[in-house]
């Protein structure tokens, strides 16, 4: 494993506690199909949220929420889609949120973003 893959494990793994600290179930991680992946699908009271979780070891190349494209959301999309039709769920409330991280050292700093797809 590389540096960059331990870097969005850990990432991940701060994104979920973060979640189930703030009243999120966590249904999945790492969800993949033919459209691409959804990192973390949680639910909170009757929404199921689809999340995108971007960290890094620093600004130095820019914020995590600048890798969330345009082409990266469609991905998003389709992949929450796929997922509410493969699990019969295609009545549920849905919301396309990010969790953005920043591992610095001895600190890391989360920021949760709803809605990043309207």
């Amino acid at each position: 494993m590389n540096s960059k893959q331990l870097t969005g494990i850990l990432g991940e793994m701060a994104a979920a506690g973060y979640l189930k600290r703030t009243g999120y179930s966590i249904l999945g991680k790492n969800y993949r199909c033919i459209f691409g992946e959804i990192d973390i699908i949680a639910l909170k009271e009757k929404t199921i949220h689809f999340i995108e979780v971007k960290t890094r070891k620093s600004i130095e190349f820019g914020e995590p929420s600048e890798s969330i494209d345009f082409f990266k959301l469609e991905k998003i999309k389709k992949c929450a889609w796929h997922y509410l039709f493969s699990n019969n769920c295609p009545d549920h409330q849905v919301a396309f949120d990010a969790v953005l991280i920043i591992r610095q050292k001895n600190r890391t700093s989360i920021e949760f973003i709803e809605d990043i797809i309207r």
